[in-house]
């Protein structure tokens, strides 16, 4: 055994017995507990005793199964957030219409659009702390009251401030949601299915879109009542779930982050390893000059500073490429790109199931593809439609739509959808649970999505007068326009993070590049490590 194979020994020697006498601690009740897990603890003095593993990935069988069924409680909470976002889709065009009980003009129908995004930002902000307090399931389950709640509120609302606040309400509860699901998938997952598990709640939002347009028909406070039925099966499903197990080793609540790790992974061998990572990062964490920070003393060190950055700029870029306003004013947006000689509701549908399937498409390529190169092609395809629908609106201002056009027009739209659901819908939630640090990952998340809600909310508010001054095509241009800046954000600056663990990303901040282009040590750290 070489001097530096000794250290290391030493060194995680040295971690197992700081987390045994830990254990002791925690409480006398769990001895027997305790003992078991310091057994294990003590074998983690040499890691050449690991198998090496097989397929890349950490997990058993059965570790892979346990965490497909807690992301499964996340995803049906998901797909109920996804309701209230596809909602106002459907009630305004009810609204405006002559039959209305409710009297809605344009102004106060941007509002409740809108009014969803102005909460969400509030619920982001909140989610920040409650993940460091109470952990990141218990978080996920408290917004599910606030769902509930909201659309009890809307499905019973006898006036208009009744619709607002319910739509409040509910933008709170899936501002909670939004950063804390990222945090809690991407915690819990094998490497080999961090990607996948972390975009699969863009499926779920997806399907919580569709299920909303498919009932368009149905009047609207209906609509609302069925939109309790989601929050409740999840609730249920969430009794099953473990905690993260990095949140419980960060709060030394050992003996729970130790079942936790052992039903994830499935396997003894596998979590013993994963265990033996979190204590390790933990420890070194707890031992820096850094570790009595403030948390905004924190984040503003460079390492830190680096992705928060990085997410908060491509978050612009995503919100200006119109990956939201298609879908808060799917009906409107139809209406003037093909005119009205097609349902606006049903073509609504088919660019909710096209956002559908390329989002349950987009979720397998990242278990095969870079997570740049998806980007980057989604990027390319949505620049490439939506400059070309731009200058076909255009020049067909003022004429009429023929069959021609109609074809035209519609294929570039759904091509524009498809190609910006692929990868600029998912990313900026994937990068808040691959890039950011462990330290500030939970309240960093919270407000990186507050900031998003703040600036979705400014520019869904006033997308009214962006269409009466831009017009339509103008608006087409700007969503091209900003793919494309997104696009070569994406090749300057976003590090790949496919098939690398937590920890391996953190290290690659640490380096001086700000450019991914520019690395030259990346590759040697990540080995290192």
């Amino acid at each position: 055994m070489t001097d530096v194979e000794e250290s290391v020994e030493e060194r995680m020697l040295s971690a197992a017995d700081k987390s045994i006498r830990l254990v002791k601690e925690y409480s006398h009740q769990e001895k027997n507990r305790k003992e078991s897990l310091r057994d294990f603890l003590s074998a983690l003095g040499s890691m050449s005793s690991l198998p090496p593993q097989t397929g890349n990935f950490q997990s058993s069988s059965t570790g892979i199964v346990h965490q497909c069924v807690a992301a499964f409680a996340v995803l049906i909470l998901s797909a109920a957030a996804g309701q209230p976002i596809g909602f106002s889709a459907v009630l305004l065009p009810q609204l405006y219409a002559e039959n209305s009980t409710m009297n809605v003009d344009i102004e106060l129908g941007s509002w409740i659009a809108s009014v969803h995004s102005a909460a969400s930002p509030v619920g982001s902000l909140v989610a920040g702390p409650l993940m460091e307090c109470w952990g990141r399931k218990r978080t996920l389950q408290t917004c599910l009251p606030f769902l509930l709640l909201g659309w009890i509120m809307l499905a019973s609302a006898p006036h208009l401030a009744l619709v607002l606040i319910g739509r409040i309400v509910c933008g709170f509860g899936v501002g909670i949601l939004a950063a804390t699901s990222q945090v809690y998938l991407g915690e819990i997952s094998d490497p080999k299915l961090r990607g996948m598990l972390i975009g699969a709640p863009f499926i779920s939002y997806s399907i919580g879109i569709l299920i909303v347009y498919l009932l368009g028909n149905i009047q609207w406070r209906w609509v609302a009542a069925s939109g309790v039925i989601l929050p409740l099966i999840s609730m249920i499903l969430f009794l099953r779930t473990p905690e993260s197990p990095d949140w419980l080793v960060r709060h030394s609540k050992l003996s729970q982050a130790d079942t936790a790790v052992k039903w994830l992974r499935g396997d003894d061998t596998y979590a013993k390893k994963e265990f033996h990572h979190i204590l390790m990062a933990n420890n070194i964490e707890r031992n820096s000059d850094s570790s009595k920070d403030s948390f905004f003393t924190t984040i503003k060190q460079k390492h830190n500073l680096k992705p928060i950055i990085i997410i908060n700029i491509f978050n612009l870029c995503q919100i200006l490429s119109g990956t939201y306003f298609v879908i808060f004013y799917a009906v409107d947006i139809i209406k003037e790109v093909i005119g009205q000689s097609l349902d606006s509701l049903l073509a609504a549908i088919y660019t909710a199931v096209i956002r559908l399937v390329f989002t349950i498409v987009g979720c397998f390529l990242l278990f095969y593809m870079n997570r740049r190169s998806l980007c980057i092609l989604s990027g390319i395809g949505s620049t490439a439609a939506a400059i070309t629908l731009s200058i076909y609106l255009y020049v067909k201002m003022g004429t009429e739509t023929s069959t021609f056009d109609f074809w035209i027009k519609g294929v570039c739209l759904l091509v524009y959808i498809a190609f910006n659901t692929l990868g600029f819908l998912m990313l900026p939630s994937l990068m808040v649970g691959e890039l950011l640090p462990a330290k500030v990952r939970g309240m960093c998340g919270g407000y990186i999505f507050m900031i998003f809600n703040i600036l979705l909310f400014a520019f869904t508010k006033a997308y009214p007068v962006m269409r009466k001054y831009a017009q339509i095509h103008g608006i087409f241009f700007i969503f091209g326009i900003s793919s494309f800046l997104g696009t070569v954000f994406v090749y300057l600056f976003l590090p790949e993070t496919r098939n690398k663990s937590l920890r391996q990303i953190e290290r690659y901040f640490l380096n001086k590049n700000i450019l991914w282009i520019t690395r030259k040590k990346y590759e040697v750290n990540l080995t290192n490590l």
